[in-house]
């Protein structure tokens, strides 16, 4: 079995995405591997280390979060630096 690291940014994309479509939310909640596997294109077979989806920020706009879902933005945590 291969294993693949699913890095900050696509982990950004991947929670932004949950947040503004509930389908995937639904899809991520229950069955997480195969939701990033489907986002990420990620072949069956290949190891994903899950994490659980932070809530929304409540200062970001939908707009800001669609953004970091399509690659375009990133959302830094006050806290990180």
């Amino acid at each position: 079995m291969s294993q693949t690291s699913v890095t900050n940014e696509q982990w950004a994309r991947i929670f932004a995405n949950a947040w503004l479509d509930e389908s995937f939310a639904h899809l991520l909640r229950t069955d997480p591997t195969a939701a990033v596997r489907q986002f990420l294109n990620i072949p069956a077979g290949t190891h994903i280390d899950i994490f659980l989806v932070p809530p929304k920020p409540a200062d970001l706009s939908d707009e800001q979060i669609q953004a970091v879902a399509e690659g375009r933005g990133i959302i830094v945590p006050a806290y990180c630096c």
